[in-house]
């Protein structure tokens, strides 16, 4: 019995197998709601990538196949859903990273026909960057097909002996309309 009235004790149960050296086996299972979850991994299979397949073995649409790959300061993650469906949906993200730099681009498929010619249609997309300058981090963003634009720069402003501090600046979503007599200056909104 529970106090104060409480509904029925929730949780999860997990249980987690290696099966060889590289290969891992999980399940997992909610109470009370007898949500299972189930996920194969694999880190042998090329060096420096790791391959999971997950969902419910009940239910064989929520099947998901996730592949992440680092080499150096290159990262690869995809991730690939309804692979029942005949057209599945791809999540794929690259960063680059070194000491106080990094770049990242992503993408996910919008449309679940394939049709290669007609891809950069299907895509949402974006570019970010970051940087590290004396006394100031500067961030950049831009995302579908370069109509967004995110700036910002964080930088010290005065330091004492007490006290620190920052000031941000930020530029964000700079929509830019696709066809316009404006000049870059006019479509600069604030917020």
């Amino acid at each position: 019995m529970q106090k104060g009235g409480a509904g029925d004790p929730t949780g999860t149960l997990k249980a987690t197998y290696d099966l060889a050296s590289d290969v891992v086996a999980e399940a997992e299972v909610g109470v009370p709601s007898n949500k299972i979850s189930a996920s194969l991994a694999h880190s042998g299979l090329v060096k420096g990538m790791k391959a999971t397949l997950s969902g419910n073995p009940q239910d064989v649409k929520t099947a998901k196949l996730a592949l992440q790959y680092l080499y150096g300061a290159v990262g690869v993650k995809a991730d690939i859903t309804e692979l029942t469906a005949g057209a599945p949906k791809a999540d794929v993200n690259l960063c680059w990273a070194d000491g106080d730099h990094a770049a990242g681009v992503s993408g996910i498929t919008l449309d679940k026909s394939f049709d290669p010619a007609a891809l950069p249609k299907k895509l949402s997309w974006s570019v970010q960057s970051t940087g590290v300058v004396p006394d100031s981090t500067v961030a950049l963003a831009l995302s579908d097909a370069f109509d967004t634009v995110k700036a910002s720069v964080v930088t010290k402003v005065r330091q004492t002996n007490a006290f620190i501090f920052i000031r941000v600046v930020e530029f964000a979503n700079l929509s830019l309309p696709a066809a316009t007599n404006q000049t870059p200056a006019d479509r600069v909104s604030p917020r």
